[in-house]
């Protein structure tokens, strides 16, 4: 089995992953102006890495720094109300947003030619977003 993370590519892929959780509260205002009582989740958000070669490690991408990158773009949300963090400021703190707002992150730190694949996070059991470009 493989995975291609970006359309073109020939071949096979090595895919790393690490997933990290924190947990935090939200308040999401929904389109018609309801807004959902304040509760909190174990947000369990997961990162995918992807590489055609191994290093002289025999590594694609090492998990202790990707996850480094990871906890480094989720600890300021640890214990808050996400909708009073910076990166929630002109958005919803939805699932939707958290995933994006952490690839972004994430893309600036992830150099060539290893390639960032995914973000997903999981808000509850059952429900999960996946942000991908």
């Amino acid at each position: 089995m493989f995975f291609l993370c970006r359309v073109g590519t020939i071949g096979r892929m090595y895919t790393v992953m690490v997933e990290s959780e924190f947990f935090a509260e939200h308040q999401v205002v929904m389109p018609d102006g309801f807004q959902e009582p304040l509760h909190g989740h174990l947000w369990k958000v997961t990162a995918a890495v992807a590489s055609e070669k191994l290093d002289s490690a025999g590594l694609a991408f090492d998990f202790c720094r990707l996850q480094q990158f990871l906890s480094q773009i989720l600890g300021p949300f640890a214990d808050t109300k996400l909708e009073e963090c910076e990166a929630f400021g002109r958005v919803n703190a939805s699932a939707e947003n958290l995933a994006r707002y952490v690839y972004d992150r994430l893309a600036m730190l992830i150099m060539p030619p290893i390639q960032l694949c995914w973000v997903e996070v999981l808000e509850s059991p059952g429900c999960r977003v996946r942000y991908e470009p």
